[in-house]
């Protein structure tokens, strides 16, 4: 997927799929793109985050104020900025989680490199560009961190639904649907739900959906999204 994702970007104004391109963001938000400065501004600030919702859970807890649910912060995932951090602050917080997560970055960033130069060496590209269109290994890094931190579901039924991934995560939403529609071909709609009830939506007011995150782990969260929704319990992050 990735690998078409990049030769329909290469098309340029030709591509079918343009007007959903144009869509992308230029800097996926995944970290495993980060290097030297900018990594580790992105994992200071994860650590921060961490910290802050280990805080507030633990002053809730000695208020009395039940166990830490998790609240609505959007994800921006459609501009590709981080939010709503939610691991404990003792994976985060000190020196040896973020040496944990700085050493998952590059063992993500290393199998995703491998893949694409696997790509470029299937194509004829020898490791350094792709014949067609002379895509080069910085533009399948692009598409691939387009296609991980964008795809909804998991293993092989995960894919990218174009127009659909736009939408910003909410716990409180539900993923997309899939039915068929009156010609009995699949399709996928989104539909305005909060815990199960009808939400309907005001003009200008925006339609979320879930990216499940509730089934991920924060680090895996951080790694494919660049930020840990805070519907994940702490309790998760160990």
């Amino acid at each position: 997927v990735a690998c078409c994702l990049a030769m329909e970007r290469s098309r340029g104004a030709d591509s079918f799929w343009q007007p959903y391109l144009r869509t992308l963001p230029a800097a996926p938000p995944n970290p495993w793109l980060l290097e030297g400065p900018a990594l580790a501004e992105a994992l200071e600030a994860v650590a921060a985050e961490a910290a802050e919702v280990a805080a507030e859970a633990e002053e809730g807890e000695e208020e009395g104020g039940g166990s830490f649910a998790g609240g609505g912060r959007k994800a921006g995932q459609g501009s590709g900025e981080a939010a709503a951090s939610s691991g404990r602050g003792s994976e985060m917080g000190g020196g040896g989680g973020r040496m944990g997560w700085g050493a998952a970055v590059e063992a993500a960033r290393r199998r995703y490199e491998g893949a694409a130069d696997e790509v470029l060496e299937v194509v004829g590209g020898g490791g350094a560009q792709l014949v067609a269109g002379g895509l080069r290994r910085e533009e399948l890094m692009w598409a691939l961190a387009q296609v991980v931190s964008r795809s909804l579901g998991c293993g092989a039924s995960a894919g990218l639904l174009p127009y659909i991934d736009m939408a910003n995560h909410h716990p409180a939403a539900r993923p997309p649907m899939m039915m068929l529609d009156e010609r009995d071909q699949v399709v996928f709609a989104v539909t305005s739900i909060r815990e199960g009830e009808l939400a309907p939506l005001a003009a200008g007011q925006e339609l979320f959906i879930s990216y499940q995150a509730e089934d991920m782990p924060p680090l895996k969260a951080w790694l494919k999204w660049g930020f840990v929704p805070q519907c994940l319990p702490p309790a998760a992050a160990h």
